[in-house]
This record gives structure tokens, C-alpha cells and sequence, in this order.
């Protein structure tokens, strides 16, 4: 061979060598560098604790029920504290704070019967008779045996002129039970003596006076009595009641005037004045 070509065959070796190696590193495996900011596909997540459980999904109705029965447990107020809160309010010469938390009581519980006692005595005695009439009635609603409820729906009548049906109230007391309620005789009289009744009011003044005893003679100067104070009969019975002695005599049944009082005229007064008006109208 001649020596002036082994530079050329060396070089050519050279270049076939280094084109050998250059493609064999071609071929082999880059390394992969994952971005730690990336998100993982989905199927490099962990797979959810055996431990969890998922609870099924509550329906609408379900929803609603529960929301119902959190906000009663949250809201429902505590009716007995209120309730002698507002006997302690009463007791204590609070009327205001008392019926603040009687109102409350029958929001919640409508149908409380000692709440609407405490409300009505209330309201009864700030001079709101109408409004003590409804909740009376109310009472007699839930129980319609109560011979006090009867007797206070006559008093909150009778303040507002209702003269019959506050007899037919107090009498309805009476008539459940005589001995529960002494007081009842009493309103009784005054009743009648506001209607003009006389006779009627001396005689239920009597049974009081029976009933009662002697202590019944501060009660004799009450208001509703003054019609009849200058009656002779009223007088009498006063120095004995003032005196303690025992009556003679009592009538075993009321006056004949009270199977036909007065009273129905008393309350159509307005009306049939109304009445007349509208004849005389006529007329013109």
C-alpha cells in the first residue's frame, strides 16, 4: 500500500468512529424532569383512605326537616322559666316585664292555659277588658269546666256594660261548683247593683256575707255598691256584716226580678235608639 494514503485512511477511520458513537448516544434514554408546580394527571392522585366513608346525599325534604328541627332547638325559649318569671315580674309589681314574657309564651305556646290566666289578670286590671273578654274565652276554649275563668268573664263583662252575659257567666261559676268560688256572690252583687237591680244585689251580698263571713265588709265599699248604699235594706245588712251577727233570714232562691232582669234592655239600648233614628228618617 502506499504510505501516501494511510493520513487519508486514518482520517476516514476517525470520522466513522465518531459517527458511531454519536449515533449510539443519540439513541439513548433521556432522563424525564417533572415540574413540581405541575399539576398530577389523574391517575397519579391518591386513592381515597380506606377509613372514609361518603355519606349519601340527603334528599330536599330531608334538608328541610333538619334545618325545621335545628331552628326549634335554637329558638324554643324555655316556657317554664318564663312562666315564673312572669309570676315573679306580677308578684314583684311588674306588670310590663310580666306580660313581655307572656306574650312571648303564647307565640310559642298558644294554648298555655296558666300563661293566658296571668295575661288576662293582667290586662283586666290595667283596664283592657275587652282584650282580658277574648282571653277568658280562650280559656274556656281549652276548658270549659274552670267555675274562676267563668266568674272572671263575667267581671271583664261587666266592666264593659255586658250585664247579661256577665250574670250568665258568673252564675254558669257558681252553678259548677258554689264553694270555689266565694267572690263570685260578690260580683254578683255588684252586677246587679250596676243595673239597677236592688233587690237582686242585696240578696247576692247576703249569700257573700254567708260565704265569706265577716271579713267581707271592706269589700262592701266597693264602687259597683254605690247605687244601692242609701238603700235601707243595704244598710241594715252592712251593721250586721260590720258587727259579725248572723243573718235572720236568707232567701233560698234570687228575686223574681231576675228571671227577667233588665239587662238584655241595658245592651240593645244603642241599638234600638239606632232603630228609632232610622223609623224617624223614614218618616221624613
Amino acid at each position: 500500500m502506499n504510505k501516501s494514503l494511510t493520513p487519508l485512511i486514518i482520517c476516514l477511520a476517525m470520522v466513522v468512529l465518531l459517527t458511531v458513537v454519536i449515533i449510539h448516544f443519540q439513541h439513548q434514554e433521556k432522563p424525564v424532569f417533572y415540574d413540581k408546580a405541575q399539576p398530577q394527571s389523574s391517575m397519579e392522585l391518591k386513592r381515597p383512605s380506606p377509613q372514609i366513608r361518603f355519606q349519601p346525599r340527603k334528599t330536599s325534604q330531608q334538608d328541610s326537616q333538619s334545618t325545621e328541627r335545628s331552628q326549634q332547638e335554637t329558638s324554643m325559649p324555655d316556657i317554664s322559666k318564663l312562666l315564673k318569671e312572669a309570676e315573679w315580674f306580677l308578684n314583684s309589681g311588674e306588670p310590663k316585664q310580666a306580660e313581655e314574657n307572656l306574650r312571648t309564651i303564647l307565640v310559642f305556646a298558644p294554648n298555655n292555659f296558666d300563661a293566658l290566666a296571668l295575661f288576662g289578670n293582667i290586662l283586666y286590671h290595667s283596664g283592657r277588658y275587652a282584650e282580658a273578654e277574648t282571653v277568658f274565652r280562650k280559656q274556656l276554649s281549652l276548658n270549659p269546666d274552670s267555675p274562676s275563668v267563668y266568674n272572671n268573664l263575667g267581671s271583664a263583662l261587666a266592666k264593659q256594660k255586658k250585664f247579661g252575659e256577665a250574670v250568665s257567666s258568673t252564675e254558669k261559676g257558681i252553678a259548677l261548683n258554689p264553694d270555689s268560688m266565694p267572690s263570685a256572690f260578690l260580683n254578683l252583687s255588684g252586677m246587679y247593683a250596676a243595673a239597677g237591680e236592688p233587690d237582686s244585689a242585696i240578696f247576692w251580698l247576703k249569700k257573700a256575707y254567708e260565704k265569706i263571713g265577716p271579713s267581707i265588709a271592706p269589700l262592701c265599699f266597693d264602687p259597683t255598691l254605690d247605687s244601692i248604699r242609701q238603700n235601707p235594706e243595704f244598710q241594715a245588712l252592712i251593721s250586721k256584716i260590720e258587727k259579725g251577727e248572723p243573718l235572720s233570714k236568707t232567701l233560698s232562691t234570687p228575686p223574681q226580678s231576675l228571671s227577667s232582669p233588665p239587662f238584655h234592655a241595658l245592651e240593645q239600648a244603642e241599638p234600638s235608639r239606632q232603630a228609632a233614628n232610622d223609623s224617624d228618617k223614614g218618616t221624613e
